[in-house]
């Protein structure tokens, strides 16, 4: 096999990133010389054809900070196996224990990372730590969607909390994880719940498992006292042919059975959370 050929294989079989501390020199040397690989770090070379891959340019920011781990967004992309370009004037973001000049275009968190897992191959802290850090960022997206893909749970997101409470923004993020302390399915339960939580309306529980002649549902929230089911209807789940056949279907069985039921959209959580707290006392008042 010729010098090229092999340099070739043993980029393939590194995922597209070579460094001077792993590889050989001859080897990083022959596929510069075709073109074959560009530098992106002081010793480290990515496939030029993966030069905007954005998992392959993580690999190699770690690959030049051995001791570091993805952090904040970086992370939550890696997590989420982001396949989207990686940017020219893109930072990415790393934790490492020690201080330390970054690379040209990566930034350091000082931060000792005690549990490290690998998303997608890559060496990140736990989903909990990584969503709990975003969310003043990103007002909860990261943990909404670790929580919706099974990556963590409500508890670990609490757990998680007590790492930041000599930081910044420690209010916002207690404030939006105690948003999933009741295990809200979607962004929009989330809302409502707060909306509610803000205007003091106690009393209520979600998705817990409600059987009712013969069938099983998953009420957003339930007044179990007052018999009233208060529901967010997203129209990404209920917005289809099906979903508004079963959602009648569902609500009759519902109503059959003793049960109330109001039904709220994402417009109305927005525009008018004020009209949903008082159509909900009214429904509880004449319980």
């Amino acid at each position: 096999m010729d010098p090229h050929r092999r340099a070739l294989e043993v980029l393939r079989v590194n995922d597209g990133v070579l460094s001077f501390r792993r590889h050989a020199r001859a080897t990083i040397n022959t596929l510069l010389a075709a073109e074959s690989i560009v530098r992106v770090h002081p010793g480290v070379f990515v496939d030029a054809e993966l030069l905007t891959s954005r998992l392959t340019r993580y690999a190699a920011a770690l690959e030049a900070r051995p001791a570091s781990v993805l952090w904040g967004e970086s992370a939550v992309a890696a997590i989420t196996a982001d396949q989207s370009p990686f940017g020219p004037r893109e930072q990415i973001r790393i934790a490492q224990a020690e201080a330390g000049r970054p690379p040209s275009g990566v930034s350091i968190h000082r931060r000792r990372i005690t549990t490290i897992r690998r998303f997608n191959g890559l060496r990140c802290p736990s989903a909990a730590l990584v969503a709990v850090e975003v969310a003043p960022r990103d007002n909860g997206r990261a943990a909404d969607l670790f929580v919706r893909e099974g990556l963590v749970t409500p508890g670990e997101l609490m757990e998680a909390l007590p790492e930041f409470d000599n930081g910044r923004d420690q209010q916002t993020r207690r404030r939006i994880m105690v948003s999933y302390a009741d295990n809200p399915w979607s962004g929009g339960e989330r809302e409502l719940q707060n909306v509610l939580r803000a205007a003091g309306l106690t009393g209520w529980v979600a998705n817990v498992v409600l059987r009712v002649g013969g069938f099983t549902y998953y009420p957003d929230l339930l007044f179990e006292t007052a018999m009233l089911i208060v529901e967010f209807d997203g129209f990404a789940v209920h917005g289809t042919r099906q979903a508004f056949e079963s959602d009648r279907i569902r609500q009759n069985h519902l109503v059959l059975a003793g049960y109330r039921v109001l039904r709220y959209t994402w417009r109305r959580l927005q525009d008018d959370p004020a009209g949903i707290v008082a159509e909900i006392q009214a429904a509880l008042e004449r319980f």
